[in-house]
């Protein structure tokens, strides 16, 4: 695209509109100016907006890429938190509008082979998106998925980017976790930003739909747990599950233990893809193709002080010797220990 423009052109008054934050709103501002003030906004966007372009279009092949291989062996999974729903009743009086319950949806759609696939539907009253609801959320879906397919090996996730719910250092460690478990080697897709709409949206419409239905016949619902129920009796394609916010909160100990003291991600938020390697380490890149690096995000094993590991890792233990490497102002130094 050619951005030159004539003298002429430079000096011309022009108006636009512009998204910009005002008293922590985002609005929509009248702008006037130059031309060439135009041209130099876009100019200065466009390398961000290439790279995201980029990203959109290579993830997306990916993502169509893994639905069309799977096999056996190997299943794709996209996931979604849907928005909380409420316990709306029929005939509710005014003041209950502002005073209703709710519940957690999490979505996930399952792609098989022979073109069958799974709708889940998780529905919990432990209203935080966090890292211990994700955790337990996955633990849950691979146990209905390996219970009704107990030989896949392998399991591609989807799913958006943020950071308060999937993209973070807690999950990727749990990943190493899970393929012990399960025995299958997960591995974590992400599509580009606000690109992560899919069929998983349709789920957790569907499950609203069928309790907003049922309320509005008059049947009352006013737990997570009937929510679960009810949804799951009126769908006959989506696996409802019920968990409660008790089960959550006790594996919140075993969890802090696991992520004590373990290594930030380099460059998480420009990662989309993460792999697992073997218990804290994984290897991750800008796309799901291409070259990956390995991390290891526990110092207890092998490798230098960023996390970053060779393709050779092992576990260090009490009384081992290892060689340690310290960097200097000038110079690399090499030290025993114990």
């Amino acid at each position: 695209m050619d951005f030159s423009l004539t003298d002429e052109q430079k000096s011309v008054d022009t108006t636009w509109f512009q998204w910009e934050m005002v008293n922590q709103r985002m609005t929509k501002s009248r702008k006037v100016g130059k031309l060439l003030t135009v041209f130099d906004m876009l100019k200065a966007q466009l390398q961000n907006f290439l790279v995201h372009a980029f990203v959109k279009m290579k993830q997306s092949q990916s993502f169509e890429s893994a639905k069309a291989n799977v096999c056996n062996e190997t299943a794709e999974i996209q996931v979604d938190f849907f928005r909380e729903l409420c316990f709306e009743q029929q005939q509710e009086i005014q003041s209950a509008h502002w005073s209703t319950s709710q519940a957690t949806v999490f979505t996930a759609y399952v792609w098989l082979p022979d073109k069958h696939g799974m709708s889940v539907a998780i529905v919990s009253d432990y209203l935080e998106h966090d890292k211990y609801a994700v955790h337990t959320f996955l633990s849950c879906l691979l146990n209905t998925v390996k219970s009704k397919h107990p030989l896949l090996k392998e399991i591609q996730f989807f799913s958006y980017g943020a950071g308060s719910h999937f993209k973070q250092k807690f999950l990727f460690v749990n990943l190493t976790f899970l393929q012990e478990e399960f025995s299958v080697k997960p591995s974590w897709h992400f599509f580009a930003t606000s690109h992560g709409k899919g069929v998983v949206d349709g789920i957790g419409g569907t499950v609203n739909c069928l309790v907003w239905k049922e309320s509005m016949a008059g049947k009352v619902i006013q737990s997570a747990e009937e929510m679960a129920r009810v949804a799951d009796e009126k769908s006959s394609k989506i696996n409802v599950v019920f968990i409660s916010a008790t089960v959550i909160e006790e594996r919140c100990s075993m969890l802090d233990d696991r992520w004590k003291d373990i290594l930030p991600l380099p460059n998480t938020h420009s990662v989309h893809c993460v792999s697992t390697v073997k218990k804290y380490v994984v290897e991750y890149g800008p796309l799901s193709t291409g070259d990956h690096k390995t991390f290891a995000f526990r110092r207890s094993i092998v490798g230098d002080t960023t996390g970053e590991t060779s393709d050779q890792v092992s576990v260090v233990t009490s009384g081992d010797f290892l060689l340690v490497k310290f960097c200097g102002k000038k110079s690399i130094q090499m030290y025993m220990a114990k």
